[in-house]
């Protein structure tokens, strides 16, 4: 079927005949579990630096350290979670979960026992640091319990059970925080609070069990066709949590070697309070990315839904939807969290962390890219597109080390945050016009460049009004709300953001109409 294309705006007619709003409630359930995941992620990345204040260094060891294990268990546990909601969405029945079990926590404990096995290679060649052996020895267990637990979330996302899903995220949330604060609280140590976070995986994979299985007969599909999806978009994940990731280890590695002649101790603390300085900015740049994945994590199974009942319409009204509300909340969020940049960190962090608002904007502006990119690219998964996305993320995150191993040799030291925040900022901008390309191909969108175009004058007024705000006895929470509202003004004001597309908004996160009896509920 030819895609017909979509203006830079959400027709309110077209939206009532195809009615394709994508999980109304589901938005709301995993976007307030998400909230609950942010505001639980600033209680630790608030809490670890004040525990730690005596010893800064641990919580660069411990940066260090989490930076590598999340990116292996983000890879890995997305990539199960989109591969069984996709298969389930799109059987005629759901009862696969004990199959998907199985099979995932035998990969599951292959990777854990390679990272294992893996962990002082890593930790003397490239780190150049042996403490750093015991914490990978831990993460191999969170990357074990990470499997069990991310296929319960793919199971009841694939069900469309998005209240049961978002009680599993937010519980996960919950222990990963006691767990984090727990243990560096007990020993003042990395070690310590790296075992709280491997306590609290293993809890919460016990849970995603309880919770997820059914007593249906297993109907799975054939293994080799389930391996090879999985394998797809596990290749995307882990291109994808290199782009959001990567640039942490090439800037601990690069620092590592530009300061080694001041001596392996100095060096090392050196480089770690540098690690958690521009750690410290990505926990803040995050925020939206974090916040946006309710909408992420709904859209695939309605997208897959839709596509495998031939419902083209739905698909592309739905796209169209979601990329444009990502970006609205993506550029909004970001142009004031970049506005007030040293004010941000300072309020979130300690003093000994305000070098990272050097690199905060700069990092606000690669995640407002990366936001929109990685909702083209969920769509298009759901469209079975995700050889070619995996593709696109491989290329970028190849332009992306390009640039960081050009800041590791060129770069100074003071000025090696910002060459490689660049870098970042070139591999995501690459990667959103790669799927923004293939959104255009598929479905005749050109969603994420019109809403960019519509939305840039507003957020760059929203950044320069910054310096007006600053100058007003205000906290920082109420700054931040002001300019908030000073965005969806100016956004109305130049016509980026009409009543009519709020009101389509709104009415997308109402209750979805109940499924049919011949529909896969």
């Amino acid at each position: 079927m030819q895609a017909q294309g979509v203006g830079s705006s959400i027709h309110p007619k077209r939206w009532k005949e195809s009615d394709p709003r994508p999980a109304g409630r589901g938005v709301l359930w995993l976007s307030g579990a998400k909230l609950f995941f942010v505001l639980s992620g600033f209680v630790v990345q608030f809490g670890l630096p004040r525990l730690f204040h005596a010893h800064p260094e641990q919580y660069g060891l411990l940066s260090a350290g989490m930076v590598l294990v999340t990116t292996l268990t983000n890879s890995m546990s997305a990539s199960m979670v989109q591969t069984t909601s996709r298969l389930i969405a799109q059987a005629e029945s759901a009862s696969a979960a004990k199959s998907f079990f199985f099979r995932h926590a035998l990969i599951g404990l292959g990777l854990a026992l390679a990272f294992a096995i893996g962990s002082t290679p890593l930790a003397t060649r490239w780190f150049r640091d042996l403490r750093l052996v015991p914490l990978f020895e831990l993460g191999s267990l969170v990357v074990c319990s990470y499997a069990i637990y991310s296929t319960a979330i793919g199971v009841l996302n694939g069900k469309q059970r998005f209240m049961a899903q978002a009680l599993l995220d937010a519980l996960f949330s919950l222990l990963r925080t006691i767990g984090l604060l727990g243990g560096a609280w007990a020993a003042q140590s990395a070690l310590s609070s790296m075992g709280g976070l491997a306590t609290a995986a293993a809890l919460a994979a016990i849970s995603g069990l309880a919770l997820s299985l059914s007593r249906d007969a297993s109907c799975a599909p054939p293994l080799g066709a389930h391996l090879q999806l999985l394998w797809r978009i596990a290749a995307y994940q882990l291109a994808l949590n290199g782009l959001l990731q990567l640039d942490l280890e090439f800037l601990g590695g690069a620092f590592s070697s530009k300061v080694s002649h001041l001596g392996p101790e100095k060096g090392a603390f050196l480089s770690a309070q540098a690690i958690a300085s521009y750690r410290a900015a990505q926990a803040i740049s995050f925020v939206p990315y974090q916040l946006l994945m309710g909408l992420i994590l709904t859209i695939l199974p309605t997208i897959s839904r839709a596509h495998v009942r031939g419902d083209f319409d739905a698909v592309r009204h739905s796209s169209a939807l979601a990329i444009r509300g990502g970006a609205v909340f993506a550029l909004g969020t970001l142009s004031v969290l970049a506005s007030l940049a040293n004010e941000t960190v300072a309020f979130v962090f300690p003093p000994a962390f305000s070098q990272a608002a050097r690199v905060l904007p700069l990092l606000c502006a690669s995640q407002s890219a990366f936001c929109i990119a990685v909702l083209q690219a969920t769509i298009l998964i759901g469209c079975g597109e995700e050889k070619k996305v995996a593709l696109f993320a491989g290329v970028a995150l190849g332009s992306g080390g390009i640039g960081w191993l050009l800041a590791w040799f060129f770069a100074s030291v003071d000025a090696l945050p910002l060459w490689i925040g660049g870098a970042t900022l070139f591999a995501h901008f690459l990667f959103a016009l790669l799927t923004a390309i293939l959104i255009k191909i598929r479905l005749g969108l050109l969603a994420s460049l019109s809403s960019f175009m519509r939305l840039l004058p507003p957020a760059l007024l929203t950044i320069a009004s910054g310096k007006l705000v600053r100058a007003l006895p205000l906290a920082t929470p109420l700054a931040l709300i002001l300019l908030g509202g000073l965005f969806v003004l100016l956004a109305i004001a130049f016509g980026s953001l009409q009543p009519a597309e709020l009101k389509i908004f709104v009415s997308g996160l109402r209750s979805s109409p109940r499924p049919s009896r011949h529909e896969p509920s």
